[in-house]
């Protein structure tokens, strides 16, 4: 551990350590801990997880067919044609999906892209 006392008081050097930790408990989440976890990885382009609901879509952009915790859980997409969209966050029903309307189906998968944006796409899968 560095040794504050060399350059600074006791005293001042503990106030120091007490800020920092405080800093650091007040801060949220860094990165890491905001990433989600990765379900998969594939050398697909996201848009070949499934099919593309335009209603589902459009429910995403008004924020009435959502993710409760955007991208909790996602697949990255490493296709080559995948320029600047690498990973779709999962949603199942009754699992991280916000569906005030009920639209959803049991035993599908629904795949956000750009979740709460005004270009969101829904893909559906089973």
């Amino acid at each position: 551990m560095f040794n504050f006392s060399a350059f600074l008081p006791a005293r001042s050097a503990a106030r120091l350590l007490a800020a920092a930790v405080t800093l650091g408990a007040l801060l949220p989440p860094g990165p890491a801990a905001a990433q989600g976890a990765i379900y998969a990885w594939t050398n697909d382009s996201f848009w070949q997880v499934g099919r593309l609901d335009k209603e589902l879509s459009a429910l995403c952009r008004r924020n009435e067919f959502n993710q409760v915790r955007k991208n909790r859980l996602k697949i990255w997409y490493t296709g080559k044609d995948n320029i600047g969209r690498g990973t779709t966050g999962v949603a199942k029903y009754g699992w991280n999906l916000s569906d005030p309307n009920g639209k959803a189906v049991p035993d599908m998968t629904y795949h956000f892209i750009n979740d709460g944006w005004s270009d969101c796409k829904v893909f559906v899968a089973p």
